[in-house]
């Protein structure tokens, strides 16, 4: 089994997406 990319990349998007929101609101 080896790690999927897309789930870091996913993880990493969602708390970019958090921050770019709280800054945005």
């Amino acid at each position: 089994a080896h790690p999927r990319k897309e789930s870091q990349i996913r993880q990493m998007t969602a708390t970019g997406l958090g921050v770019w929101i709280s800054i945005r609101l």
